[in-house]
């Protein structure tokens, strides 16, 4: 979308990211941008000058905007969009952050999809439990 956005003259897309597909990195921050808007574009294959916000993903969790006829129409098309181009194959192997993931987005909440290094989990961790509650669980792994 960002190359259909450059070759329309929208602004903050790069032309220069028209010249190569297949670019190793972004050439601009507009490329890497996944939400509703750029979700609803994908959708309609077109750039979001031309778009109908009432009927698309970006006024989903607005009960004002968009009826309820068509929110219920398209929570199907809501869930197989962020299937198909957010997730592809890439599911957590946790149920909790898949289905958060999900209601975050269909909520209109900003997500950040990243990774955090396991020495700074293990520090949180560490710094949310008592002496008591690890010596509970130490005892629990033990049974």
């Amino acid at each position: 979308m960002s190359h259909k956005c450059a070759l329309n003259g929208v602004e903050d897309y790069d032309v220069k990211a028209i010249v190569d597909f297949n670019e190793p990195y972004p050439l601009t921050w507009e490329e890497t941008v996944v939400n509703l808007l750029t979700l609803d574009m994908i959708e309609a294959n077109n750039t979001h000058m031309k778009i109908d916000y009432t009927k698309g993903l970006v006024s989903y969790a607005y009960p004002d905007i968009q009826d309820e006829k068509t929110h219920d129409n398209l929570t199907p098309k809501f869930i197989a969009s962020i299937t198909n181009n957010i997730i592809c194959d890439n599911w957590s192997p946790f149920y909790e952050v898949n289905q958060i993931l999900f209601k975050a987005l269909m909520g209109k909440h900003k997500v950040v999809l990243g990774d955090m290094p396991e020495i700074l989990l293990r520090q949180i961790l560490g710094n949310s439990l008592s002496l008591e509650d690890l010596k509970d669980v130490f005892k629990f792994v033990l049974e």
